[in-house]
């Protein structure tokens, strides 16, 4: 990321701000501010992929969706057509 940065102010409830503050600690992170840049970061690079691949593929069927949810998940799912 950019060396130059721009504060903004964010509303946590209390208990999420304590679960950040936990969070950067045990990731070794310098600050909030450091973990919550790279969090975000992550996040935005999955969203521009995800959306690329919408654009070339279309959307996902909520059915195999949700199958493939249950699974990663680790509940039980019947085999379907398309997940095999």
């Amino acid at each position: 990321m950019s060396g130059k940065k721009e504060r903004i102010t964010v509303s946590l409830d209390p208990g999420v701000a304590a679960e950040l503050k936990g969070a950067a600690e045990r990731a070794g992170a310098a600050s909030v501010s450091e973990y919550v840049e790279g969090a975000l970061g992550a996040r935005m690079v999955r969203e521009q992929w995800l959306a690329r691949w919408r654009a070339a593929a279309g959307d996902v069927d909520p059915e195999a969706l949700a199958y493939a949810r249950r699974a990663l998940l680790g509940e039980r799912v019947e085999q379907h057509p398309w997940a095999s």
